[in-house]
This record gives C-alpha cells, sequence and structure tokens, in this order.
C-alpha cells in the first residue's frame, strides 16, 4: 500500500494547501481523499510533483511523497492463490 503522509507534510511545510492542490491539479475533495488511502492515478502523481516543483522550485521524487508498506495479509493471499 502506498502512504502519502510525506506529501501532506512537505505540502504542508511549504505552505501549500488542500485548496491549492484542488485547483492545481483540478481534482475534487473526495478524490484527495483517495490520494490519502494511497489510491492513485500516475497521471495526478506527476501532477502533484509538477506542482511541488512549480511552487517550490525543487524537484521532488516518488520517494519524497509517498512510502510503500506491504499489505502482508494481503500478500499472504494472493501468495496462497498463486501457489495452488
Amino acid at each position: 500500500m502506498l502512504n502519502f503522509d510525506k506529501l501532506f507534510t512537505l505540502a504542508k511545510e511549504n505552505g501549500i494547501s488542500i485548496y491549492t492542490m484542488y485547483q492545481y491539479l483540478g481534482i475534487s475533495r473526495s478524490q484527495i481523499y483517495r490520494i490519502k488511502e494511497g489510491k492513485v492515478q500516475a497521471n495526478t502523481l506527476n501532477n502533484i510533483l509538477q506542482l511541488l516543483y512549480e511552487q517550490t522550485g525543487n524537484i521532488y521524487q516518488l520517494n519524497d511523497i509517498c512510502e510503500f508498506t506491504p499489505n502482508l495479509n494481503e500478500e499472504n493471499e494472493k501468495t496462497k492463490k498463486i501457489n495452488r
């Protein structure tokens, strides 16, 4: 699962509000909450990184805005299905 706590911390540290994200990214409030849940499309990630660049002048990478944490229960279920 992708965790985007880093993104929201980074945005706050640089004075980028959730409202700015709505406006710049052209997405709805519900989509912001989906990002918080780790449900995001690649194009949205690209737009987020572009927004951070334009607002801060710094180039950020995906690992600057998110972390991967394996869902061990889900992985175990998938492994069981593969091994059958």
